[in-house]
């Protein structure tokens, strides 16, 4: 994919285009006069900058924090299912290492479906909006409220199929259902950060992808202990529970996003 994205994509980061066009009159013109304002910048400290730009969004504006909390949760919510599928596929249905492997495919389908739905809601939400007023970041965020209750259903689903140990196809369901509403809650949000952030999108992302790898990371270690106490169907539903009750908070900000980040601006 990244070879196809640099062979097959057109360049659209406007500094690059700039220096590029830059540079195409200075060859025309044989005048090396003329300059765009990032050149003469040291290399090091364009990459001091780089470094710290995703801290300071995620500790200074609750725009960004807000958006990449949940998207770090949702992100726990994720791994921690897969880190579940050994323990119900291989030890409670019989799957050899092969059959284990493809229990993820109802997740992937499920990834897809989510895909898929995200693209078309969004884009005709955003043509309505549009005939009504200007676009703000935050209408990005429609979606999100469709993908936020499935990614429970998804979990009530799997859990206690696996729990009662019903055919093996319903728990994959289950997976497919949380997949569909993962892709549809996390989309939202990250085109988000990119609309809002622009020129900064890069970073914007990074902090999203750091916050949620450091709790992909470290939260999954309890998968164990959890299912241990409580069981497929009860630690699912635990997980349930809790999406369900987060489910406002993409309300916050898709309502107050605005506010949080004209109250909180960031120099970046």
């Amino acid at each position: 994919m990244s070879i196809l994205t640099v062979v097959l994509y057109d360049e659209t980061c406007r500094p690059v285009l700039l220096k590029r066009k830059i540079t195409r009159a200075r060859k025309e013109a044989r005048n090396n006069g003329v300059h765009v304002s990032d050149e003469g910048r040291a290399s090091l400290n364009i990459l001091k900058q780089a470094l710290i730009r995703p801290f300071k969004l995620l500790f200074l504006s609750p725009a960004a924090a807000i958006a990449c909390l949940a998207s770090g949760v949702t992100f726990f919510y994720f791994y921690l299912l897969v880190a579940t599928f050994p323990r119900v596929f291989e030890a409670q249905y019989g799957f050899n290492p092969t059959e284990v492997g493809l229990s993820y495919f109802g997740l992937g389908v499920g990834n897809l479906f989510g895909l898929v739905f995200f693209a078309v809601t969004s884009d005709r939400y955003l043509a309505h909006v549009e005939k009504a007023r200007v676009i703000r970041p935050e209408d990005r965020l429609a979606p999100i409220y469709i993908g936020s209750p499935i990614i429970g259903i998804g979990f009530l689903w799997y859990g206690w199929s696996a729990e009662r140990q019903l055919h093996w196809i319903m728990p994959i369901i289950g997976t497919a259902i949380f997949g569909f509403g993962f892709v549809a809650y996390m989309m939202p949000i990250i085109l988000y950060l990119i609309d809002e952030w622009k020129a900064f999108a890069a970073s914007a992302v990074a902090t999203n992808i750091f916050l949620r790898s450091v709790v992909g990371a470290l939260l999954p270690l309890v998968a164990g202990r959890l299912y241990d106490k409580l069981g497929l169907g009860w630690g699912n539903s635990l997980l349930a529970f809790i999406a369900f009750a987060t489910t406002p908070l993409p309300w916050i900000y898709h309502r107050n996003g605005q506010y949080l980040r004209e109250r909180f601006p960031v120099d970046l």
